[in-house]
């Protein structure tokens, strides 16, 4: 079992790749068992949306509580700071 498998909450950043996630997040999520975990997840792109990525997180990995996410593009940090701060 995977290190991350122990923790509640987990934050998921990756680029998007034609749209979506790329296929090393996948390989990612299927060694580690996140059931019981919150996973929020963050993405780079330059111009295209987290949207479809998430949905197919969630279609491929039902069983992992995978909510919606934040696009950053030429974020600074207090940018992410307030994505976290509003995640409490």
């Amino acid at each position: 079992m995977s290190a991350v498998s122990n923790y509640d909450v987990v934050y998921l950043g990756y680029p998007i790749w034609w749209g979506t996630v790329p296929r090393i997040i996948q390989t990612f999520l299927e060694s580690c068992d996140l059931s019981k975990a919150t996973v929020y997840t963050f993405c780079t792109s330059g111009s295209s949306s987290i949207k479809q990525s998430i949905s197919d997180l969630q279609e491929l990995y039902s069983d992992i509580n995978i909510v919606s996410g934040k696009r950053f593009n030429g974020a600074t940090e207090s940018d992410v700071k307030y994505w976290l701060d509003s995640l409490e």
